[in-house]
């Protein structure tokens, strides 16, 4: 019995011991991660993926098409929840080279809040007047991608080689911003399910296939159609075929 009493005091005594005492001191606070959403682009032709200064590509008009360089601007994404309510608008723009990255991703972190984002929204081009004109992007990206303030930026650069040609070159440089050449295109899409509904990184991915920009709803003919440089309606009408070139995976 005195053994047990013993006992019991050791155990009390230990117990006060590391028993925390009372202050008035906060917590210290938790580092919890970032909201953010990690928007992945992977390039393909006809759901290979895409190379550069590889194989020949056969494009819908039978034309084959060798890619020796892919550049674009892509920009304006937003981000909406389940009632069409912008949640966030991440103006920033972004400039991809297939030569640098052909997997690029573009990281939207620091999100207000703990919401769902049911819905995004972006710009293939350079839509903005001002940015245009003022050439505002120029010391942002160095890759020659900018006529000057009347046709503004190059959206999308695209060159390569094919037998169609007499001289094998084929060099699209499709842009412009005024009327009637708007060369740019918006692309919205809703989400399979909720890309972020809690705390860290959130991905999704989004898929451009090449194929699609020599067709649908136009067929692009390379014997006369392999040489723009400036805004006109052969590029008005490629930029009609971008609608269905970039999907949601």
């Amino acid at each position: 019995m005195k053994m047990n009493k013993y006992i019991l005091g050791v155990v009390i005594a230990i117990v006060a011991f590391a028993a925390p005492s009372c202050t008035t001191e906060e917590p210290e606070p938790q580092n919890l991660p970032a909201y953010s959403i990690l928007v992945n682009m992977d390039h393909v032709w006809n759901g290979q993926d895409l190379e550069l200064n590889g194989p020949y590509y056969m494009t819908e008009d039978q034309d084959s098409f060798q890619l020796t360089k892919l550049i674009y601007h892509i920009n304006n994404f937003k981000f909406y929840d389940a009632s069409g309510a912008l949640i966030q608008d991440k103006g920033a723009f972004f400039m991809v080279n297939v030569e640098d990255d052909m997997s690029p991703s573009f990281d939207f972190s620091k999100f207000d809040d703990d919401l769902s984002i049911d819905s995004i929204s972006f710009t293939l081009g350079v839509a903005d007047s001002s940015v245009n004109a003022n050439g505002d992007l120029n010391t942002q990206f160095t890759d020659p991608m900018y006529w000057g303030m009347i046709n503004g930026y190059i959206n999308f650069k695209l060159e390569g080689l094919s037998p169609s040609v007499s001289n094998n070159a084929v060099v699209l440089h499709v842009g412009g911003y005024l009327a009637p050449y708007m060369n740019s295109q918006q692309f919205g899409f809703r989400l399979n399910s909720p890309a972020m509904s809690k705390l860290g990184s959130n991905e999704i991915d989004l898929e451009l296939d090449l194929s699609k920009y020599f067709y649908n709803p136009n067929i692009v003919d390379l014997d006369s159609t392999h040489m723009i440089h400036s805004p006109n309606d052969a590029s008005a009408m490629i930029v009609e075929n971008w609608a269905d070139m970039i999907t949601l995976q």
